[in-house]
């Protein structure tokens, strides 16, 4: 897989595509409940908190594969309509 550079950025970029909704939904599964964001909350259920903010994080880094990836491919599409759009002389 690391001999094609290309297989793998888009083998990441597709796995990430796949894990940042997953972590999502599982970082706002586990978040304690409530609406504030009062202090007593955070003493009641440290465990919860703790492991729904590493659940955020993990998304957050999950979604820069994302992004790369789809900007790539909008780039290669980008380049191809450019250059079928060119009026031939």
């Amino acid at each position: 897989m690391l001999k094609n550079p290309d297989l793998f950025r888009k083998t990441v970029a597709g796995a990430a595509m796949l894990a940042w909704p997953v972590l999502l939904g599982l970082a706002f599964l586990t978040s304690p409940p409530g609406t504030e964001h009062d202090p007593a909350v955070f003493r009641a259920s440290p465990v919860q908190v703790q492991a729904s903010a590493l659940l955020f994080q993990w998304a957050t880094v999950c979604l820069v594969p994302v992004i790369l990836g789809l900007a790539h491919l909008l780039r290669t599409r980008a380049r191809a309509r450019a250059t079928s759009a060119r009026p031939s002389a």
